[in-house]
């Protein structure tokens, strides 16, 4: 099994279910309030889906497409997919139907799990150009059409059935008899120029990333610690960060109803960890500046002296890596105005925020830990599983996506372009052995298209893309955006 903990990833849920039978997995708003799945619940659900799976004929190698947003259903359909040995395909919910339809295809698909009935008239649409798609799974109930079956995710696992011994046996050891170098899913990276790119990812490029992640991270997530899940899972950052990794560390995923609900459903379910992209971190330090805009006398002074306070610490923490001392007048801030805004805002429980996905504001970055709110930044790609580097706790600088992680090598080119090797590295872009070629040297380094530069610390600081080079009269290379 190499150096790994896991052989794959539905092998990591039969693990974690064996050994915190009675966690809660998941966590869902129903009925106005979240309502709880502990693992040996949630395993047992995921074997359901696989056995009607199964009984639908689906085999080690086929491909399954989810057209979804994030939901309990999406993991459910995901896993089971994994659990016979087939392979997820990812759409995102906002596709369109000539979207859904080119990536279908593509990845020839036989089976869709949707939503609901909005991604099922989007199938309807494209229903001609889509022969091979047999059966539809809706993770909510409604009528179909003749031309296009339909049966709930409910009603492929047979709820009302309890598995019995053969079954489980026979589901747990296909789980078993996965290998770390099979293929688990296509992921499509947007294709906002050209058709897009389908990422072959093992079990392994996860796995592994997993594990160092893991390593660098510490103790971030404990068993039964919740985090507040809602990146789409059609993005590997979500899938990895916000879903595998909350599985690998027995935690509780809670999803939110929405992104729109995302700051109330903060405050009901008071997550410890929560993976995020830049537009999260922008929104809150908008509102905490217009409040502190309308504050008035002692109350505007108050927080201002607070925030004075909270920056040194800040920069004293980055200097230090996090072994600063914490001043009198720093507690005194922390219990007078930082503490109260976490509260506020359900953070009373949080160990800290990751970004990714997006370069986030130095500034940005710099207001939160000052407010004793940690986020630690990140950087990857959808061909890197996605973790490169990543600050810590105790190795952070702003501005910079963190060092490397353990067991990833970088290059860096003339024009620099930045060059990877590592176990979470994909091996090659699905039905397209031209382009596979043009991203990886002869010796197996993969080209980023990103531009950067290590610092005499080790940390990584990303300044553009490649294709966004501006190449002078004078043959130089000029990065745009700084």
């Amino acid at each position: 099994m190499d150096k790994f903990k896991y052989a794959s990833i539905p092998g990591m849920l039969k693990h974690t279910a064996s050994q915190y039978p009675k966690i809660n997995a998941v966590g869902y708003k129903r009925e106005g309030e979240y309502k709880y799945l502990a693992y040996d619940k949630y395993f047992d659900r995921v074997l359901m889906a696989a056995r009607g799976l199964k009984k639908v004929g689906i085999k080690k190698g086929d491909r399954l497409a989810i057209f979804s947003e994030t939901r309990l259903g999406w993991t459910i359909s995901d896993m089971a997919t994994q659990v016979l040995g087939s392979v997820t395909v990812p759409i995102y919910n906002t596709n369109t139907p000539e979207q859904a339809e080119y990536i279908i295809n593509h990845s020839g698909s036989k089976l869709v799990f949707i939503s609901d009935r909005f991604q099922y008239e989007k199938l309807m649409k494209i229903r001609d150009k889509i022969p091979q798609v047999e059966l539809v799974i809706s993770f909510e109930r409604f009528l179909g059409d003749e031309s296009l079956p339909l049966v709930t995710l409910h009603q492929l696992s047979e709820i009302s059935e309890p598995l019995n011994d053969k079954e489980r046996k026979e589901l747990e050891s296909g789980i078993d008899s996965t290998k770390l170098e099979d293929v688990f899913t296509i992921m499509y990276t947007s294709g906002t120029t050209a058709d897009p790119k389908g990422v072959l990812l093992t079990h392994k490029n996860i796995i592994a990333n997993l594990h160092y992640i893991r390593k660098e991270l510490g103790d971030v997530l404990d068993p039964g610690d919740v985090m507040l899940t809602f990146l789409p899972l059609s993005h590997v950052l979500g899938r990895t960060a916000a879903y595998y990794l909350e599985i690998h560390e027995a935690g509780c995923m809670a999803f939110a109803e929405s992104i729109d609900t995302v700051a109330a459903n903060l405050v009901e379910t008071k997550p410890h960890l929560m993976i995020s992209v830049p537009r999260l971190f922008e929104k809150v330090y908008a509102r905490v500046n217009d409040s502190v805009h309308e504050m008035k006398g002692i109350k505007k002074k108050l927080f201002n002296w607070a925030l004075k306070q909270g920056k040194k610490y800040a920069k004293d923490y980055e200097k230090t890596g996090g072994k600063n001392k914490i001043t009198f007048s720093y507690k005194i801030a922390n219990k007078l105005v930082f503490g109260k805004l976490k509260s506020k805002i359900g953070a009373d429980r949080l160990k800290c925020f990751v970004s990714g996905g997006a370069p986030l504001d130095k500034t940005i970055n710099e207001f939160f830990w000052s407010l004793n709110i940690a986020v630690l930044e990140g950087y990857g790609l959808t061909e890197t599983s996605p973790v490169l580097s990543v600050n810590t706790f105790d190795k952070i600088r702003f501005g910079s996506v963190g060092n490397l992680i353990e067991e990833t090598k970088l290059k860096v080119l003339e024009d620099g372009e930045l060059l990877f090797k590592g176990p979470q590295i994909f091996s090659e872009y699905y039905k397209n052995k031209e382009l596979t070629k043009e991203v990886f040297e002869e010796d197996g380094w993969f080209l980023s298209g990103d531009i950067g530069h290590l610092d005499e610390d080790g940390y990584l600081f990303i300044t553009d893309r490649k294709k966004e080079l501006i190449v002078t009269a004078a043959g130089k290379n000029i990065a745009p955006q700084p």
